[in-house]
């Protein structure tokens, strides 16, 4: 498909997408190239979304895959970018073809309706991450402690790729769920703002 729209300067680049760490994304002024492992096997699913047509921060696009017959639209609601994350939604699906049988409908009032987005009372967004991060200066500098205090089973849960911690690491520098490690401390000194010690 050829693209219609732009997407702002400020989206492009490589991210990662956080709802599949296994997928790269390439953002342009007017596609989204996504390269996914689909399973252990290595095999790769790429997806190309095309920028179709645009309000405020609603994105209509034509996602086509790579190895498949069909293509679909989909709708992107961005949020504004934060230093190096970019949070998202996207819309369900719906065959491209549909819109060629019955031109008078119209594929962005429709793609991008609120209730193309699941109903949840309250919407969740996904985000892209920058890869790789770029530092950005700390608005805070000294030493820090933060300690979680309430019911042992309301904490939250230290996380490691792949989910939640299962069991105390070694009790070395790994981060452990151990309800003696409610307590973490970093430091950001001097000239060093851009580097966080925990």
């Amino acid at each position: 498909p050829i693209a219609s729209c732009f997407f702002p300067s400020n989206l492009t680049g490589q991210w990662i997408n956080t709802a599949n760490v296994n997928a790269r994304v390439l953002i342009n002024a007017t596609h989204i190239h996504e390269i996914a492992k689909v399973n252990n096997r290595g095999w790769l699913r790429e997806t190309y979304y095309v920028c179709q047509q645009t309000s405020r921060s609603q994105y209509l696009v034509k996602a086509v895959t790579k190895g498949e017959c069909f293509s679909y639209y989909i709708c992107f609601d961005f949020k504004d970018r934060h230093h190096n994350i970019l949070r998202y939604r996207k819309s369900k699906s719906f065959m491209s073809n549909l819109y060629k049988l019955f031109p008078n409908r119209d594929p962005f009032y429709e793609v991008c309706s609120w209730t193309s987005f699941g109903n949840d009372a309250n919407w969740k967004y996904q985000a892209f991450v920058l890869d790789p991060p770029a530092p950005i200066e700390c608005p805070f500098t000294g030493m820090w402690t933060f300690k979680q205090v309430g019911q042992p089973n309301s904490l939250i849960q230290t996380r490691i790729r792949g989910g939640i911690t299962p069991r105390p690491r070694d009790h070395g520098w790994y981060i452990t769920c151990d309800p003696q490690y409610v307590v973490s401390q970093w430091t950001i000194c001097g000239d060093q703002t851009k580097s966080m010690f925990a």
